[in-house]
């Protein structure tokens, strides 16, 4: 979650900088009803680069925050697809960035440690390649790479805030949902966080849900839930 400290005059600029580690299990339906889950575990051991950061500007009652996630994943394990095909590589990337612009509807307009609560509006956009080399038998053998690619954009509009239960330890939270390119989509996080002198700590869980429809090829729903630990440096 995104953190800030400090009471600042209301035409003063506010920043924070949260990066974060957020490690979800993947449910993934496809159009003709087939449901693949990635473990926790496969999504820790086959990944290759991971950034996850949240950057956040404020200034008295408005924000502006752009969320970015990018990952890569890939699995060279041999896997016989069907009599005479064998898979021989998969790779999965994935970006997932949203911006949006906030306002503050409860608490101070300028210190953001101390419970409040921002309504904002937002895009979120996704991408994702999924790569898939097979070999089919031969002889001679026959090796293919397949490629499946999607785009979307969609609008949002959410909630976020943290409830403090003293000037220390507090709940940070976020909820939004929208809809596009998409038919559908939500997200939601909770956790709990403890602010030192110059930086926070916080910890707890992330779901995201997208209904893709038409508009993600083969993919027709996917989810993605899991914990988050997150470090956030805040600037004044």
């Amino acid at each position: 979650m995104s953190f800030s400290g400090g009471i600042n005059a209301e035409s003063d600029w506010r920043y924070d900088v949260t990066l974060y580690a957020n490690v979800p299990t993947l449910e993934v339906e496809t159009q003709d009803g087939t449901k693949t889950t990635i473990s926790r575990g496969d999504v820790i051991s086959d990944l290759d680069l991971v950034y996850q950061s949240r950057l956040r500007a404020m200034k008295g009652k408005w924000s502006l925050t752009a969320d970015l996630y990018y990952f890569d994943i890939s699995n060279s394990d041999k896997v016989q697809l069907e009599p005479g095909v064998i898979r021989d590589k998969v790779s999965l990337q994935g970006f997932l960035g949203t911006p949006s612009i906030g306002y503050r509807v409860h608490g101070s307009a300028t210190d953001d440690m101390s419970t409040h609560t921002d309504l904002y509006l937002g895009a979120r956009y996704l991408w994702i390649d999924n790569d898939t080399w097979t070999t089919e038998e031969g002889p001679p053998p026959v090796a293919t790479t397949t490629s499946v690619s999607f785009r979307n954009w969609d609008a949002i509009v959410g909630v976020r805030g943290r409830y403090f239960f003293n000037d220390r330890w507090y709940a940070p939270y976020f909820a939004d949902i929208g809809s596009g390119e998409s038919d559908s989509l939500g997200q939601a996080a909770l956790g709990i966080a403890y602010r030192f002198r110059c930086f926070s700590m916080s910890g707890g869980w992330r779901y995201i849900r997208y209904n893709l429809g038409d508009s993600g090829g083969p993919v027709k729903e996917l989810d993605a839930s899991g914990p988050f630990v997150g470090v956030t440096l805040f600037f004044n």
